[in-house]
């Protein structure tokens, strides 16, 4: 059985334990819990998102799955 991961919150700290945890442990099941709907996303990058510069998706710093 694959190990399960709980991580509290989305922002940089929460993507950096995903990242770490999915490169340490192949296959590990990893569930978020955070108050924004969206992935952690490139806050200087909003800018160009605002301007129609970029897609969204252009904001995420790694796909959801």
């Amino acid at each position: 059985m694959a190990p399960r991961f709980v991580i509290i919150g989305n922002g940089v700290a929460g993507a950096s334990a995903a990242r770490t945890i999915a490169r340490a442990h192949l296959g590990a099941e990893i569930e978020f819990y955070a108050a924004r709907p969206y992935p952690y996303y490139s806050r200087p990058r909003l800018c160009e998102f605002l301007a129609g510069e970029i897609q969204q998706e252009a904001l995420y710093f790694c796909p959801p799955a």
